[in-house]
C-alpha cells in the first residue's frame, strides 16, 4: 500500500471513530472516554507519520511547500486540542464542544489533504517513492507512542 493510500485508509478509520464519539452519548461517560482515548492514540500516530515522514519529503516541492506548511499548523492546533479535551471529563459540556470543534477540524483537513495535497503528490511522485514512504509510514505508525508525540517533554 502506498502512502496515499494508507494515508486515505487512516483518514476513514478516524473519521469513523471521530463520529462515534460525537453521537455517543453523554449519559454513558466510561464509553465516551473509550472512544475518546482510541480517536486520540490514532489521530496522533497519524499526525506523527505525516510529520515525521509524509510532510518533509514534499514539503521540498516548491508548489507544495505552502500547502504542508497550512497542514502543520492545523495539525498544531489538533494537538493543542485534544490537550485541553485531556484536561476535561467526558460528561463536562465544555469537552463536548472541543470534541465538535475537533470534529470540524479534522474534517477540513482531511478534505483539503485528499482533494488538493494528495493529487497533487501523486502526479509529481513516482509509485516506487510512494510504496517506500508507505512502508516506512505503517512501521512508524506501529511504534509511535502518543503520549511522547503529545507530551514530548514528559
Amino acid at each position: 500500500m502506498n502512502a496515499i493510500e494508507f494515508l486515505i485508509k487512516d483518514h476513514r478509520y478516524q473519521e469513523e471513530l471521530l463520529e462515534k464519539l460525537k453521537s455517543s452519548s453523554a449519559s454513558e461517560p466510561s464509553k465516551r472516554e473509550e472512544l475518546y482515548e482510541e480517536f486520540r492514540s490514532e489521530l496522533i500516530k497519524h499526525v506523527n507519520i505525516e510529520e515525521e515522514i509524509f510532510y518533509p519529503r514534499i514539503k521540498k516541492i516548491p508548489k507544495l511547500e505552502a500547502k504542508v506548511l497550512e497542514a502543520l499548523e492545523e495539525h498544531n492546533i489538533c494537538m493543542r486540542l485534544l490537550q485541553e479535551i485531556d484536561c476535561k471529563e467526558a460528561d463536562d459540556k465544555l469537552w463536548a464542544a472541543k470534541i465538535a470543534v475537533l470534529k470540524e477540524l479534522t474534517a477540513h483537513h482531511l478534505k483539503e489533504e485528499e482533494e488538493e495535497l494528495f493529487p497533487e503528490v501523486q502526479e509529481m511522485a513516482t509509485e516506487e517513492f510512494l510504496e517506500e514512504m508507505g512502508t516506512q509510514m505503517r512501521y512508524h505508525k506501529k511504534v509511535t507512542d502518543p503520549e511522547k508525540v503529545l507530551y514530548p517533554d514528559k
